[in-house]
């Protein structure tokens, strides 16, 4: 599925680099910069569900990532809005990705921001200024990020 292939291409670009232990800060910024330049875009299983036979085991998921901005959450931030049957009404997932250097770790770590009412973002992939305007409170606070990191 989709969401699976988005969570493949973050894990395999934070694992960019097996020596990542002996990169410098400025290595993993601008690895994290280069980060930030490629995964913005619209992704969908197209294909997939082309291949796929008479059973069709699979349904159309398409996944948009956009750059925000959002000091308050952090200085690298992407917005991904993913939703089901090229409907956008069936969202599968809204939540915001958090990019963050980790110097002690000489790590790039990932956080996922989960909005308290997903349902509010629906098509703001158009409209980015929609998440940007949220504040902290907006966010799920009761539990902690979801953490990945490369090292």
């Amino acid at each position: 599925m989709i969401h699976k292939l988005a969570k493949g291409l973050v894990i395999a670009s934070l694992l960019w680099s097996a020596g990542a232990r002996a990169q410098t800060t400025a290595d993993l910024q601008s690895q994290l910069t280069e980060l930030l330049k490629i995964f913005p875009g619209t992704y969908d299983n197209a294909a997939q569900i082309k291949r796929q036979g008479a059973d069709q085991p699979f349904y159309p998921v398409r996944t948009i990532l956009k750059h925000v901005t959002m000091p308050e959450v952090g200085d690298n931030v992407l917005y991904l809005e993913e939703y089901r049957d090229n409907d956008p009404t069936k969202f599968t997932r809204i939540r915001l990705y958090k990019f963050t250097v980790d110097e002690a770790e000489k790590a790039i770590r990932l956080h996922l921001v989960n909005p308290l009412k997903p349902e509010a973002l629906i098509g703001a992939h158009a409209d980015v200024k929609r998440v940007e305007s949220l504040i902290d409170s907006d966010h799920r606070t009761s539990r902690g990020l979801c953490e990945g990191q490369s090292q």
